[in-house]
C-alpha cells in the first residue's frame, strides 16, 4: 500500500490508500488486482468490552482481476487494462514460493472464502470492477457501481444490495437478496436467493438483434442449480433490419451459478395474437443455444420481427420445431439452425398486385372446371384464400423447403426451394396442377 493513517473520531479505525492484491500461487505470484482506497471503522463500545467486530468496511476503487481456467499462452498474452504494478520495494519476499511460507493449497484457497470470524455489521463498495480474463485473450468487463452487505461473517447468512453494469447485453441490473452461509465444502451448495431488475437492456449488443428490453424476476437455490422466474418486455424486438414489434416473454429456468449454463423449463413468448412455447438450453464453455418450441397464432406476428417489408402472407399459421444457435461470434443468421415444419391454413397474400393476380387466376380455373354449370360460375374474388404447408429449415440465413404444398380454390402446387432473409429472394420450382385442365404443369 502507498498510504495508512488511523482514525479516532467520530469512530476508530484506520484509512489505508493505493493498495496493490497479489495471488499465491505454486508457479509464482499473480497480480490480483488493486484498491484505491480501503476504510475501516469500529466502534468505541466494542474496543471498551474487547469484543472484536467491524462496524463498516468501505472500498472505493477495486479493480479485481479474475484469470481463466486454462492458461493464456506466453506467446500471445492478452492486453491487460488497468493492471497493477506494485513497486519492487514492497512486494514482500515472503511470497514467493520456495522463500518463507509456502503457497496456500486448492483446499485452503477455496476455504478461504468462506468469510471473515470477524463480524462485520456492513461491508460497502463503490465505483469498481470485475475484470474476468479470457482463455484467448481479452478481458470481459463487469463494472460494479456499488455493493452492500450487511451481516458479513463466516458460517452466517449475509444479505447483499448490488447495482452494476452488464456488458453483454448492455444494460444495468439491481439486485436485493441473501446468500450464504457459504458451504466450505461444496461452494455450489451454498444458497442465494433475491429479486431483480434488468433495465435497459440494449439487444444490439447480441449480434443482429435490434431494440430495448426490461426484466423483472426471482431467484431461489443452490448456487449450482439456481431456479429462477422472469418477464421481460420489449416494445421495438427485430432481427436485422426487421420491423421493430411489441414482444413479451415469462421464463421459468435453472441457472448454475458457478460455470453460468441455463436450463429453461418453459418460455412463452408472446407478439400480437400468436404464442411461442420454448424449452431447451443455454450451456457449454461458450454458450451455445440447443431448443425446441412450438408456435401458434398469427403467419405476420412470426415474420414481422425479421422482415423490413410489409409481411407476405396474413392468416393463421401452427409451427414447430427444433433451433440451434452458435456461441457469438458471427452475425446471428449465420449463427442459426433450424429444423421444422408449418402449417398456414388460410393465408392471405398481403401484396395487392400478386393478390389481384392469383385471384384472377383461381376464378378462371374455378369458372372453367369441367361439368360446371353456368349459374355455379364463382365470382370474382379479391381476396382469395390459399393454404401453405411443408417442412423448413435454415441455414446461413435462408430458408428452404424439401416439398412445399400451396393450396387454392382451382388449383395447387408442390414446390421446393429457397428464400433469403438476406435480400428477400425466393426461387421456387416445382409441379402446378389446374383443376379446370385436369392436367399438371412444371413450372
Amino acid at each position: 500500500m502507498s498510504g495508512y493513517y488511523r482514525t479516532y473520531l467520530p469512530h476508530p479505525g484506520f484509512v489505508a490508500t493505493g493498495i496493490h492484491l497479489w495471488r499465491v500461487t505454486p508457479t509464482g505470484n499473480e497480480p490480483l488486482g488493486s484498491i484505491e482506497t480501503f476504510a475501516v471503522q469500529g466502534a468505541w463500545i466494542d474496543m471498551i468490552r474487547l469484543r472484536q467486530r467491524a462496524r463498516l468496511i468501505d472500498i472505493t476503487g477495486l479493480h479485481l482481476v479474475v484469470p481463466p481456467k486454462a492458461p493464456v499462452s506466453s506467446a500471445s498474452p492478452p492486453t491487460q487494462p488497468h493492471q497493477p504494478q506494485p513497486h519492487s520495494q514492497q512486494k514482500p519476499e515472503n511470497r514467493t514460493p520456495g522463500r518463507g511460507r509456502k503457497p496456500p493449497t486448492s483446499q485452503q484457497l477455496t476455504t478461504s472464502f468462506t468469510g471473515p470470524s470477524t463480524p462485520v455489521d456492513l461491508l460497502r463498495m463503490h465505483e469498481s470492477v470485475l475484470d474476468i480474463r479470457r482463455a484467448g485473450g481479452g478481458y470481459y468487463a463487469l463494472p460494479i457501481r456499488s455493493l452492500q452487505i450487511a451481516g458479513l461473517q463466516k458460517g452466517h447468512a449475509m444479505h447483499y444490495r448490488i447495482s452494476l453494469e452488464n456488458p453483454v447485453p448492455h444494460g444495468y441490473i439491481t439486485a436485493d437478496g441473501t446468500l450464504g452461509p457459504i458451504d466450505q465444502k461444496d461452494f455450489g451448495a451454498t444458497p442465494v436467493s433475491g429479486e431483480f431488475t434488468f433495465n435497459p437492456i440494449d439487444l444490439t449488443s447480441i449480434g443482429n438483434l435490434r431494440g430495448s428490453m426490461t426484466a423483472t424476476g426471482r431467484f431461489e437455490g443452490p448456487l449450482q442449480a439456481v431456479h429462477g422466474q422472469a418477464t421481460a418486455h420489449s416494445s421495438n424486438f427485430a432481427v436485422g433490419d426487421g420491423r421493430p414489434t411489441a414482444v413479451r416473454g415469462d421464463i421459468d429456468s435453472v441457472m448454475n451459478g458457478i460455470n453460468g449454463d441455463l436450463f429453461i423449463s418453459h418460455l412463452v413468448l408472446s407478439s400480437g395474437n400468436t404464442t411461442v412455447v420454448v424449452h431447451g438450453s443455454v450451456a457449454g464453455p461458450r454458450k451455445a443455444t440447443q431448443v425446441e418450441f412450438a408456435a401458434r397464432g398469427r403467419a405476420e406476428d412470426v415474420l414481422r420481427p425479421f422482415l423490413h417489408d410489409q409481411v407476405p402472407v396474413l392468416g393463421p399459421v401452427a409451427l414447430h420445431g427444433q433451433a440451434h444457435l452458435d456461441p457469438p461470434g458471427r452475425p446471428f443468421f449465420k449463427r442459426l439452425q433450424v429444423t421444422g415444419s408449418f402449417d398456414v391454413p388460410a393465408e392471405k397474400i398481403t401484396n395487392s398486385g400478386t393478390e389481384h393476380t392469383l385471384s384472377t387466376f383461381s376464378q378462371r380455373m374455378e369458372n372453367h372446371r369441367p361439368h360446371r354449370s353456368p349459374n355455379q360460375q364463382r365470382d370474382t374474388d379479391p381476396d382469395v384464400l390459399s393454404s401453405l404447408q411443408g417442412p423448413a429449415y435454415i441455414r446461413n440465413g435462408i430458408a428452404s423447403s424439401p416439398h412445399l404444398v400451396f393450396k387454392m380454390p382451382g388449383a395447387n402446387a408442390a414446390l421446393h426451394g429457397t428464400y433469403s432473409f438476406l435480400d428477400g429472394r425466393v426461387h421456387l420450382t416445382g409441379i402446378l396442377r389446374m383443376d379446370a385442365y385436369g392436367f399438371g404443369l412444371a413450372a
